[in-house]
């Protein structure tokens, strides 16, 4: 069986962004900032994303240097999430839907030019020395992780349940 291993990843990935991006645009507007229990909505899927776009960043100087986070450093400006301390910033749901596109393009053109060797080296932006498959995998498995949590919320305001992605390479960006 002929599976290549970065196809697979990079479907995964945009599935479960897809999922991601679908509870964004199912929150009612007016619940975007509210807390449910803990942080709000929007706070919940920027860190989704803003790690979705990390880990698939060659280092956290390369991370930061991004076209993307340049045209909108006033809301990455101090980088809060990759500190460990409760984040302040709220974002709109233009900007999310944005930077969820902005994902799915870097997954789009990351992913398949991993080489085996390169996925089977250790991750730089995390110092635990995991390689860099597994944090794709755990990538995937952290934004589908929030999507759920969003899904019900999402589910929990409106009664409608966020339809599952099984692939999401149609989705590329």
């Amino acid at each position: 069986m002929g599976v290549d291993i970065r196809t697979v990843l990079e479907s995964q990935a945009l599935a479960s962004l897809a999922m991601l991006k679908a509870c964004i645009g199912e929150c009612p507007r007016d619940q975007f900032h509210e807390r449910h229990g803990d942080y709000p909505f929007s706070q919940v899927a920027f860190h989704a994303l803003f790690y979705c776009d990390f880990y698939l960043s060659e280092s956290e100087e390369e991370f930061k240097k991004q076209p993307f986070h340049r045209s909108h450093a006033e809301l990455f400006e101090g980088y809060e999430e990759l500190e460990y301390r409760p984040a302040r910033n709220t974002y709109e749901f233009e900007f999310l839907m944005e930077y969820a596109g902005h994902c799915a393009r870097k997954i789009g053109e990351e992913l398949p030019r991993f080489t085996d060797e390169r996925l089977a080296e250790s991750a730089k932006v995390k110092t635990n020395g995991i390689s860099r498959l597994e944090l794709v995998v755990d990538s995937i498995r952290h934004t589908q992780h929030h999507a759920a949590q969003l899904g019900l919320r999402v589910q929990l305001l409106t009664g409608k349940e966020t339809a599952w992605v099984e692939r999401g390479l149609a989705l590329r960006g």
